[in-house]
């Protein structure tokens, strides 16, 4: 507050944050006073997996893709955030659709249109729903 009489600022005494910071697969986490939700760890370990499949996919590597979200789908816990969910069923769709799988990947797509139409990975499935010129 300000002091008229010494004509200067005084500040308000400190409050003590407690900090939070621990790191799961390859993510680190910093929460002021809080700690991790319990799917922090999933969330984590699925943005991992949809890294590893996108190194899959530039690799070339459409099977090793597919096991890799496929592994982490089955571990998926119902409230996912929306934008690891779609992500995956996305990298999921890829490796079908590049391993010959096309109404499978279909399926993906559509689902995650049909969730997310306005989202990224919406937006990103519509473009496999579109025939090209």
């Amino acid at each position: 507050s300000w002091d008229t009489q010494a004509r200067n600022y005084i500040s308000p005494s400190p409050t003590t944050v407690e900090i939070v910071q621990t790191s799961v697969a390859g993510m680190g986490y910093l929460a002021y006073g809080e700690t991790p939700s319990p799917n922090m760890f999933t969330e984590a370990t699925a943005y991992d997996s949809m890294n590893q499949a996108a190194q899959a996919i530039a690799e070339q590597r459409f099977d090793k893709a597919f096991t890799v979200v496929d592994e982490q789908l089955k571990h998926q816990v119902p409230d996912l955030l929306p934008l690891f969910a779609n992500g995956l069923h996305y990298y999921r769709a890829l490796a079908l659709e590049a391993l010959g799988q096309d109404d499978e990947a279909l399926k993906e797509y559509v689902t995650i249109y049909e969730a997310a139409p306005e989202s990224a990975w919406g937006r990103l499935a519509r473009l496999h729903l579109e025939p090209l010129p």
